[in-house]
């Protein structure tokens, strides 16, 4: 899974400048695509352990 980075590491990276409203609402939609990433990760993480879980009985 992935670590959110800071809005300032992010402007930096992608070059954005931070004043700007636009640089906050990508650097917005960044975050909520990571969490929705890092959940889907989490969920197929689980869904392993049970089954693995399941085999071993």
């Amino acid at each position: 899974m992935s670590k959110i980075v800071s809005y300032e590491e992010f402007c930096l990276h992608y070059e954005l400048d931070s004043s700007v409203t636009d640089s906050r609402t990508q650097y917005n939609e960044y975050c909520n695509n990571l969490t929705v990433f890092n959940n889907a990760a989490a969920d197929n993480i689980t869904k392993k352990a049970i089954k693995k879980a399941r085999n071993t009985k």
